[in-house]
């Protein structure tokens, strides 16, 4: 009787083992060219289907995201920016955080870096395979005597 419900438990078992369940890569990224004179403050790609250009794009060479006091969530407002770009080819994109000077040196340093990283997760989320660097200043390069334009994150798409 034992030996009957252990083959029972065996073969039970067997039933359940884990499925291998392969996922197919991300499709490559579309061939493009970089512009030799885009419009000021933008870089301009062509966009390629085999060896024919098929679109052109220019897209931001910066973007600046704001954030709400003592948060490094992306506002729904702010999505738009990143959105721009999401496609744009590059070596690497840096995401510098900011503050405004309302905490510690610590604590603001540590809460630009969450929001430099956050901008950095939302990024790899939608797609972007650049290399993200993640940087902070914390509050020690305000642009404003403005708290709200203070509390940023610089993306620059190198």
């Amino acid at each position: 009787m034992k030996i009957l419900s252990l083959i029972i438990l065996v073969i039970a078992l067997q039933g359940c083992q884990k499925k291998t369940v392969l996922v197919s890569s991300m499709p490559p990224a579309p061939k493009m060219q970089e512009i030799a004179d885009p419009a000021p403050d933008t870089k301009g790609y062509y966009v390629f289907a085999g060896d024919s250009p098929v679109a052109m794009i220019q897209v931001p060479k910066s973007v600046i995201v704001y954030f709400d006091f003592d948060s490094y969530a992306i506002r729904r407002d702010q999505e738009r920016k990143l959105e721009e770009i999401v496609n744009v080819p590059g070596k690497r994109i840096i995401c510098t955080g900011h503050t405004c000077e309302i905490g510690t040196e610590e604590y603001n340093l540590a809460l630009g870096e969450n929001r430099a990283n956050e901008i950095k997760l939302w990024l790899y989320s939608h797609g972007v395979q650049n290399q993200v660097v993640v940087n902070s200043k914390g509050e020690f390069e305000p642009v404003s005597g403005e708290h709200e334009k203070n509390r940023r994150v610089e993306i620059v798409i190198e």
